[in-house]
């Protein structure tokens, strides 16, 4: 099989290491969620990065009413006590630190998933230096390689096969499955 192989290895490990890190932050962020819905808040998302505003995309077959979808010009509609979830490949571009800002501003509670990012080697684009996990009260780390590169390409090149979208979805959809878990207690 190959590189579809060496992907796949790439992934499980990733998988693997979302597993062992990140049940604990996950099932908090999913009683954050649940607890403010039951003190008559709402729970958004916010979704960026590869795949997720397609694989969440609004009236997507299977797609369950747990998170209220959001975009970014729609920050005021946040109240304080709300919770929103972002996720991004990184969490350092300007616009998607914006909504994060706007939505603290706004006394939003932010999830974030995203993996840390170390300023030496991902740009933080926001004019203050910051990237969404300095507004999150939780961050679910989607432990992606640096620079979202699982392969080299054969023959040497850039590298390629990002693992971010993949994660991405998985830690979502893991976390929607714990939110209606605790919602249907």
């Amino acid at each position: 099989m190959g590189l579809a192989k060496d992907y796949l290895d790439a992934l499980e490990a990733n998988i693997g290491a979302v597993v062992r890190d990140e049940m604990d932050r996950l099932s908090a962020a999913a009683d954050l969620i649940v607890g403010a819905q039951r003190d008559g808040r709402k729970a958004y998302e916010y979704l960026a990065g590869h795949l997720m505003p397609y694989e969440a995309a609004v009236g997507r077959r299977g797609r369950p009413e747990v998170l209220l979808p959001m975009q970014a010009e729609e920050t005021d509609r946040l109240e304080p006590g709300d919770v929103l979830v972002m996720t991004h490949q990184y969490g350092v571009h300007e616009s998607y630190v914006n909504v994060a800002v706007a939505a603290k501003a706004r006394g939003a509670r932010i999830i974030a998933i995203a993996p840390r990012s170390d300023p030496s080697e991902i740009v933080r684009s926001h004019p203050t230096g910051t990237w969404v996990g300095d507004y999150a009260e939780i961050l679910i780390e989607t432990h992606i390689p640096t620079g979202d590169v699982a392969l080299q390409a054969p023959g040497g090149g850039p590298g390629s096969c990002p693992t971010s979208g993949a994660i991405q979805a998985l830690v979502h959809w893991m976390l929607v499955c714990a939110v209606a878990e605790r919602q249907a207690r």
